[in-house]
Order: structure tokens, then sequence, then C-alpha cells
């Protein structure tokens, strides 16, 4: 009986004491955790991203549930991702990535993180809304530029009508006789009763006396204005 009790003793000792070990080994486990959590933690806070990923895939081993994480691995890469679409000036991927990490900090991850991510998306919003603007700025100098070469092109082809030596009245085109009849009416004389054909043949003439189509009608229709 004694040496039963002996033995009973022994054993309880020993369970104790692995009892004892295994909790003590739990609590550096669970140390160690929090101490690689705050440190990641930290990092993220500081915005040195890669170290602060590596720190919380230190401590997956520690812990049996690892969502959480998992989690905030996953929303560090995106986030890191969406960065560099910015400086790749991929605008649009960048925004997605943003939204991913903004999902993450939803499900476990950083709620700082999630709070820079739409920081960051203004920024880019910002980014692809002067680009915009820039964008149709260029586009209406463009287009001004193309008004203004069309205008010219038209005046110089007007100005080349006007100073066409013509052979005969029917070789006058339309245009140019009325811009005779709209000249004469700027200068403050009647065009009403002046057929056409009529000033096609004055305007024959002026050519020939080398005088402006104003002054020859002002010098030979006095009547009619």
């Amino acid at each position: 009986m004694r040496k039963f009790l002996i033995f009973l003793f022994i054993i309880l000792v020993i369970a104790g004491a692995a009892f004892f070990a295994y909790d003590k080994y739990q609590q550096n486990q669970k140390n160690t955790f929090d101490k690689l959590r705050n440190k990641a933690a930290m990092q993220v806070k500081s915005g040195d991203y890669a170290r602060a990923s590596n720190t919380l895939n230190e401590s997956l081993n520690l812990v049996d549930k690892q969502s959480n994480i998992e989690a905030k691995v996953s929303q560090i890469s995106s986030f890191i991702q969406a960065d560099n679409f910015v400086k790749a000036k991929n605008y649009n991927d960048a925004i997605l990535s943003f939204q991913k990490v903004q999902t993450f900090g939803r499900t476990g991850g950083y709620s700082l993180l999630a709070r820079r991510a739409q920081d960051k998306i203004s920024q880019v919003n910002h980014i692809i809304s002067q680009q915009k603007k820039a964008q149709e700025e260029s586009e209406l100098i463009q287009k001004k530029a193309e008004q203004q070469a069309q205008s010219e092109a038209k005046q110089k082809a007007s100005l080349s009508q006007w100073t066409k030596r013509y052979a005969g009245p029917d070789q006058i085109p339309q245009m140019i006789v009325d811009q005779a009849r709209i000249n004469i009416k700027n200068a403050g004389m009647d065009t009403n009763g002046v057929p056409d054909q009529e000033l096609r043949t004055m305007i024959i003439s002026a050519q020939k006396a080398n005088q402006n189509i104003v002054d020859y009608f002002r010098h030979h229709h006095k009547g009619r204005h």
C-alpha cells in the first residue's frame, strides 16, 4: 500500500510539473505572439508594410486561430500592390486594390490601413480628375486650332477668289456676288434693285479699273443708293 502511495505521489508530481511546464510554454507563446502582433501594428503605423507582413507571417505558427492574421497579411499585400499600381499610373487597378484593402478592414484587418486606403482613393480620383481636365483643355485647344486653320483656309480661298481675274461675268461664282452685296450694304448703300448679273458685270468693271466693288458701286450707281 505504501509503495502504491509513493508511486501515485510521484505520478502526481510529474503530472503537475508537466502541466506547469506546458502552461509556461503556452504563456511564452502568447507573450511572443503579442510582441509580434504589436510590432507589426507599429510597423504598419510607420508605413513599413513589407516588414509588417514578415512579422505577421512569423507569428502565424504561434496561434491556432489564424484567420485574423491572414486577413492582415492579405490586406497589407493589397495595399503594397495598390501603391505599385499608382506608381505605374495604373489608376483604375489601384482603386480596385485600395477598395480590397478596405474590405479586409471589415474582416479582421487593420482599420488604420482601411482609412489610409480611403485617403489614397481620394488622391487617385483627384489625379484622374486633373488628367481628364487637362485632356479636355488639350482637346479644346486642338479644336480651336483646327477651327482657326479652317477659317484661315476659308479666308485664303475667299481672298483668292476676290483677287482672281475673271474673263467675264459668267465666271464669277455666286459666293463672290453675295459677298459683294454684303460689302456694299455694310458701306451704307442699297443693292435691292441690283440683280446678280449686273453685280457680276460691275465686279468685272471694278477689276479692270483696279478698284474694289464698294468704291466702284459708289461712283457708278449714284442714283441707286
